[in-house]
């Protein structure tokens, strides 16, 4: 059982009288949701220990005594667990701490210990932090920023994709509340009439926690590692001292100007006090200097030319703005900010999040700032945003309407296709006689009455009043001719740039950058492309891996190749990719005139490798008329 949940039951039972859930939130700092949670808890593990009723809690003192007797505090168990528990530890404690203490406490031998220690080196090393392994003993050495920033790191993994629900931090911190920070900072921010989002607000609760935790034990932010308060604004400033006021109040603890001056850097990198619902472009554009526009402007223009995507809807240009403009202030001041959805958005949004690494790289062009993962992701959330709008426009399905001049029955019909299918239909025509069907060009025919001749094109027969059952058959069919036009594009397209000569089934294991260099060469050799695509494809490596899941599509941030090919691979047993294990592998060269073809072989191959049943059928196949037949086949039933 956890330690909060063994002190909260102990706590109970020494009062020896009913105990309310607010003398318990009070004791303990948390609020009274959070002690409920933690009852409710205790009672699954435990049941009969805790008896509640509307005075409140007591706790039946035998069977406690009988349970603590047989219940242990809870020991990491996995190595993700395990490598948690030890980053805590060493961040806590600035002395040695000893290599045999440490397999005693974790029930491990000293073996798995070093072998934690080898993943837990590349972890600190990748946050400037230094693991130092002497004499038996373990220590960690670096700037108290970065720690507080691996801690951080390390309990938005715990969150998985929830991020907006702290709830499951909460054990971490089991001391304070972090419901109430959250409405603290909420409400400041709400007078203040400063904007941000979930994710930015939950960035900033933990920033603050973390922060509490740390000077509660002494740990404060020396003036050699801040950055000048010049940098940060007076309004965001005063937020940030509003903030620590508060805290400093509640957990009676001291803000030094080094803590309100990381606390203002964090805000000021995660929201704005501009209101983008109620703004113009001509206001922003007074708001926001003309570097971070021109680059904006460029950027836009890039994605438009490289990847089709429509960007000049006002809502998401501002938006984006605002966020480019957040972005180069964290970019100055050396300021990151985590992203939870980091490895989902590129398993499940490939082609989004790569246009996004190429938007990081044309900033590292321009401003020669390197940027990480994270950031490349929440550039992704605004162009997936903009990508959705326009697929909402552009995919519709063509459709003729035949109905009855029958009163205002055609009206009637056409209100309630509309009502239910806008997004999806394009109803270009209503017809009253069935002959005019011959002179209309049209993907779909929605008719209330039966059909004389016989036609070719798809349709759907509803009734004049248009039952459930006619939405759900309309509802069908657009999935249908959707999903048919998806593989006919699919296939026109893939089968016009593969070929049997660049298919290569192999059960080797290659170092990845050995294979992708043998793909290149056999492409240069049959004038495909030059002698410099390896190197553009390993920059484009550089920048953040092709590797989806199981499923690399390697390709270069250029479309300067001679012609539009894809390399094919397929390995059942695997090729290390970074930090995947890839099965199966595109390597894609673009020739400017076809970089439209890149957007949807890129789409529809992420796609179709999205579901893991397709990746193990298809990394078998031997052949390449057989890996074909089935890709297209994959095309449809994902």
């Amino acid at each position: 059982m956890k330690t909060r949940y063994i002190k909260l039951l102990q706590y109970i039972n020494e009062q020896h009288t009913w105990v309310s859930s607010n003398q318990l939130a009070a004791q303990f700092a948390l609020s009274k949701r959070t002690i409920k949670s933690y009852v409710a808890d205790i009672q699954l593990l435990a049941p009969q220990i805790v008896v509640s009723s509307n005075k409140g809690y007591r706790v039946n003192s035998n069977k406690l005594a009988a349970f603590l007797d047989n219940t242990e505090v809870n020991v990491p168990e996995t190595r993700a667990e395990r490598i948690s528990y030890l980053l805590l530890k060493l961040i806590s404690i600035e002395q040695p701490i000893s290599i045999y203490e440490l397999t005693e406490e974790l029930f491990i031998s000293e073996s798995t210990l070093l072998n934690d220690i080898k993943l837990l080196k590349k972890k600190c090393s990748s946050h400037s932090l230094e693991i130092k392994y002497t004499k038996n003993t373990l220590q960690l050495l670096g700037t108290e920023k970065a720690k507080r920033q691996l801690i951080h790191t390390t309990l938005l993994a715990e969150l998985d994709n929830n991020f907006g629900d702290i709830t499951k931090l909460q054990e971490s911190f089991s001391d304070f509340d972090l419901d109430y920070i959250k409405e603290i900072v909420a409400e400041i921010f709400s007078n203040d009439a400063f904007f941000t989002n979930d994710y930015a607000l939950t960035n900033i609760v933990i920033h603050l926690a973390i922060a509490i935790d740390r000077m509660k034990n002494n740990f404060q932010f020396p003036k050699s590692e801040m950055i000048s308060s010049q940098s940060i604004p007076i309004s965001i400033l005063e937020i940030a001292e509003k903030i620590a006021e508060n805290v400093s109040l509640h957990y009676d603890i001291y803000f030094s100007k080094e803590e309100i001056r990381d606390l203002s850097l964090l805000i000021a990198a995660n929201g704005t006090n501009i209101n983008f619902t109620q703004i113009s472009i001509e206001e922003l554009k007074r708001i926001i200097d003309e570097r971070c526009l021109n680059l904006v402007e460029k950027i836009l223009t890039k994605v438009r030319e490289l990847y089709f995507i429509d960007n000049t809807e006002p809502e998401f240009y501002i938006r984006f703005a605002l966020h480019m403009k957040n972005l180069l202030y964290r970019l100055n001041n050396d300021y990151t900010i985590r992203n939870p959805m980091t490895e989902t958005l590129k398993k499940e949004c490939p082609l989004i999040y790569d246009c996004a690494v190429q938007v990081s790289h044309m900033i590292q062009e321009e401003l020669a700032y390197t940027i990480n993962e994270d950031e490349i992701a929440y550039i992704a959330f605004h162009l997936g945003y903009a990508l959705e709008v326009q697929k909402q426009r552009t995919t519709k399905i063509k459709c003729v309407v035949l109905v009855p001049l029958y009163y205002n029955m055609n009206i009637q019909v056409l209100e309630k296709l509309q009502k239910n299918f806008a997004d999806d239909l394009d109803i270009q025509n209503i017809l009253t006689n069935e002959k005019e069907l011959q002179f209309i060009d049209t993907e779909l025919i929605i008719s209330a009455v039966k059909l004389k001749q016989v036609v070719t094109i798809p349709y759907v027969i509803i009734n004049p009043f248009f039952t459930l059952e006619n939405r759900q058959q309309i509802t069908e069919k657009i999935f249908d001719i959707k999903q048919q036009k998806r593989k006919d594009i699919f296939s026109k397209n893939f089968l016009s740039i593969a070929s049997k000569e660049h298919f290569l089934y192999t059960t080797e294991n290659l170092a990845f950058d050995e294979l992708l260099q043998q793909l290149c060469k056999k492409m240069e050799a049959d004038g495909m492309v030059d002698e410099s695509f390896f190197s553009q494809v390993m920059a484009r490596e550089q920048l953040s891996s092709t590797a989806y899941g199981a499923v690399a599509i390697p390709h270069s941030l250029t479309m300067n190749a001679k012609q539009t090919c894809i390399s094919i691979v397929a390995n059942p047993n695997g090729i290390q990719w970074h930090d995947n294990r890839v099965t199966l592998i595109f390597l894609i060269s673009i020739n400017y005139l076809n970089r439209h073809v890149f957007r949807e072989i890129f789409d529809n191959l992420a796609m179709i490798c999205s579901e893991e049943n397709n990746i193990q059928k298809l990394s078998q196949i031997t052949s390449f008329d057989s890996f074909t037949k089935e890709l297209i086949e994959c095309c449809t039933s994902n």
